[in-house]
């Protein structure tokens, strides 16, 4: 329907009919080799490629190479965009910087100046010390919160261990306790057992409110 609605006259290529014949068969060759180049398709049915080309996109036919260059062009255009846009940005870094270091850092700018430093080596040095200071701070603060790990591992450890810690002094108490009264016993020294083993309590008690 495309076809006959064209405005096709007789040419040197062919009557309307011709034409017609000449075109569907370009159409339908596109269709299975999308990627085919129009000179070719042209060549191969006798079409003059400017007209090929002119009846294709009145029919809105896009070859895959075209849609290519589209979006070839898109992407170009996007990426000057933002080369722009980075270039702005950066040129507004350098001489909001500039202006900041020249005014608010003058004596530094003057002690430069006298050593003979360049503004290269000037700024390279400024941009290695901030790079430094940066590094050391993200040094400083990975510390800190190591060292804040730790604490809370270390508190962590004592709680689990002072269970532990107060079982081995209960134990060790009553050890030296039998001890001692097994070797006074020997000696002969006459001790009650009743107070010493409440005293021996008194002892385990306290430890036991310590806990």
């Amino acid at each position: 329907e495309k076809l006959e609605a064209l405005n096709l006259k007789k040419s040197e290529w062919g009557t309307k009919a011709t034409k017609i014949e000449k075109l569907r068969g370009a159409i339908e060759y596109h269709k299975e080799h999308p990627d085919a180049n129009i000179k070719d398709i042209a060549s191969q049915f006798g079409i003059p490629q400017s007209t090929l080309s002119l009846y294709f996109k009145k029919m809105g036919i896009i070859r895959g190479q075209e849609k290519i260059s589209e979006a070839e062009k898109v992407i170009e255009k996007a990426a000057k965009g933002e080369a722009i846009l980075l270039a702005e940005g950066l040129s507004n870094i350098m001489v909001r910087s500039g202006s900041i270091i020249a005014t608010e850092f003058s004596p530094l700018v003057q002690y430069a100046i006298k050593q003979g430093k360049t503004v290269e080596i000037f700024t390279r040095e400024m941009a290695t010390y901030y790079e430094g200071r940066v590094a050391n701070m993200a040094y400083t603060a990975e510390l800190e919160t190591e060292n804040l790990e730790l604490k809370k591992l270390n508190s962590a450890l004592a709680k689990l261990a002072k269970p532990g810690m107060y079982a081995v002094l209960r134990a060790k108490i009553v050890e030296d306790f039998t001890r001692d009264l097994v070797r006074a016993r020997m000696r002969g020294a006459r001790v009650k057992i009743g107070p010493a083993v409440r005293a021996l309590n008194q002892k385990l008690i306290k430890i036991g409110e310590m806990e």
